[in-house]
């Protein structure tokens, strides 16, 4: 790498408060579903990773333990499909755990999928397989958004902005932060 070159064009932004292992599969999941399906009626959901860290996401949320509310896939998964907006909690204090997040948490699997370990550490990949009444659709994510392969947008970067620091800065503070990042780039 040259003098002048910049590490930052290799660099990943998470689109949310999220374990950076988790997000594939959460964007995967909410590629499949979109608004087209009602939780309540997925039968099941696979959700698989390399090996490295498919224990990591692999684990139960303890809604009394911040960290497990990042690195549960499961409960990362609940949040995208029952409250989005939760996604982008970084102090975690007020999270959701409803009975309806309880009960799909429960048809979500871990699997080990060793194909996708030649795109790691380089991605985070994932793929997930959602069964809905006997219909399956799968979808695999290499690269999530905010990673090389897939830079934010200047309004992608801007939302994000607007969801994690509005409420600690307001909204003028947090375009103050926008322009002073725009013209350092």
């Amino acid at each position: 790498m040259g003098q002048d070159a910049s590490v930052y064009t290799q660099l990943s932004i998470k689109p949310y408060s999220s374990a950076k292992q988790a997000i594939a599969a959460v964007e995967a999941l909410r590629s499949v579903v979109g608004d087209r399906i009602a939780p309540d009626s997925i039968r099941s959901v696979a959700i698989r990773v390399p090996k490295a860290y498919a224990g990591m996401i692999g684990g139960e949320v303890d809604i009394g333990n911040r960290a497990t509310t990042f690195s549960s896939v499961r409960y990362q998964a609940a949040l995208a499909l029952f409250h989005p907006a939760s996604l982008y909690d970084i102090e975690r204090d007020r999270l959701p755990l409803s009975a309806a997040m309880k009960a799909f948490m429960s048809k979500v699997t871990i699997e080990v999928d060793e194909k996708l370990a030649r795109h790691y550490p380089v991605c985070w990949p994932a793929a997930v397989v959602v069964d809905v009444d006997g219909n399956l659709s799968e979808q695999t994510v290499l690269a999530a958004p905010g990673d090389p392969d897939r830079r934010f947008t200047d309004s992608q970067v801007a939302d994000k902005a607007a969801h994690v620091l509005d409420a600690a800065i307001g909204p003028r503070k947090r375009s103050e932060w926008l322009e002073i990042g725009r013209a350092h780039v």
